[in-house]
């Protein structure tokens, strides 16, 4: 999904509160949920955006088993790990797609 923290408010409530439905949802069934996030290429990207929208997924009480997140700089993937540590430690990794290619973390 493309999600930015700094969205305009109505669109970002709206997505985020699909997103908590879909994450009882699964809770309730016992699925495993990958949430993906993707900054909008036409809204300012730096190395807190990814951090931030995770943090705020968090806040919402969203803990999805996996995040598939775009590539990213040193620094923003140490803000990225110690957010999914500080809060989940059950997060069971990153999905990482870029260049055509596919790693996990």
């Amino acid at each position: 999904m493309f999600y930015h923290p700094d969205d305009e408010l109505s669109l970002r409530l709206e997505q985020e509160e699909r997103l908590r439905q879909l994450y009882q949802a699964a809770c309730a069934y016992g699925l495993e949920l990958l949430i993906e996030v993707i900054p909008p290429a036409d809204m300012p990207n730096n190395d807190t955006t990814l951090p931030r929208s995770l943090q705020r997924l968090y806040n919402l009480g969203i803990r999805p088993d996996w995040w598939k997140l775009p590539s990213m700089t040193d620094v923003a993937w140490q803000a990225v790990g110690e957010t999914i540590e500080r809060e989940d430690a059950y997060c069971r990794g990153v999905v990482l797609l870029g260049l055509d290619a596919l790693w996990t973390t």
